[in-house]
């Protein structure tokens, strides 16, 4: 369940999300947020809250409301926050902010002030850096709502430890280990049907990369999860090169 805050500036993507597969509910107020979920974190499902806050950028630009007022109570109330700044932005030649108008773009002014785009862009760096706020950039109404639904899904759709995509291994330090696995690791890791987690108990078994390009068939085997098919096709494979 998505609970979404019925007010101006949220409420409106009812219909949106629900037509992108999510059980809405509307709230009259929500505490600190515009839409709210729980998903599943490695404690378990509906472990964690997330909450998400939408902002046009004029409204993103009332940095006084937001970081003196909003943002506290998101950081306290949420596991997990993301900001979706909802909006078309560019810096212009002199680096002025610009929004489209017209078929043209012009410089964002509120009264008299115009703000520099990269005051926008620092501000949002420092929320993410110092804030731990996760931030995104929708263009259209829709954008955001899909945004909010892959959200969700992200973390509703599976459970927190099958979220691995940034475990592949690469050839050159893989940015998912502090360090860089052992060679005999990567190599594995491109043998047929061992994959991330196999290449760990194979480096585990095997003490030196050459040891383990020489195993023959029934070494493999006494590796767990490795048969007589897959060892067959890993011997074949390493005689092949």
């Amino acid at each position: 369940m998505l609970y979404l805050d019925s007010r101006i500036g949220s409420g409106d993507l009812d219909l949106p999300l629900q037509r992108l597969g999510l059980q809405v509910e509307i709230i009259p107020q929500l505490d600190f947020a515009d839409a709210a979920f729980f998903g599943h974190g490695p404690e378990g499902e509906h472990s964690r809250m997330i909450g998400v806050e939408i902002k046009k950028l004029r409204d993103l630009l009332n940095v006084e409301r937001l970081s003196g007022h909003q943002l506290p109570g998101l950081l306290r109330q949420y596991d997990h926050v993301w900001l979706i700044v909802e909006g078309l932005w560019r810096p212009g030649p002199d680096g002025v902010l610009e929004i489209p108008r017209g078929g043209t773009w012009f410089p964002l002014e509120l009264g008299r002030r115009r703000y520099m785009y990269r005051e926008v862009s620092n501000y949002l760096t420092t929320l993410q850096v110092k804030c731990g706020v996760k931030v995104c950039r929708t263009a259209t109404r829709d954008e955001t709502a899909r945004v909010i639904a892959d959200l969700y899904g992200w973390w509703n759709d599976k459970a927190w430890a099958q979220h691995r995509s940034h475990l592949t291994l690469h050839r050159a330090a893989d940015a998912a280990f502090l360090v860089p696995p052992p060679l005999r690791r990567r190599l594995a890791n491109e043998l047929p049907g061992i994959g991330h987690d196999r290449s760990d108990a194979v480096a585990k078994f095997f003490g030196t990369t050459l040891e383990m390009i020489n195993a023959d068939r029934k070494t493999w085997e006494q590796i767990k999860g490795i048969g007589n098919t897959l060892a067959s096709r890993i011997v074949e494979a390493i005689g092949r090169e």
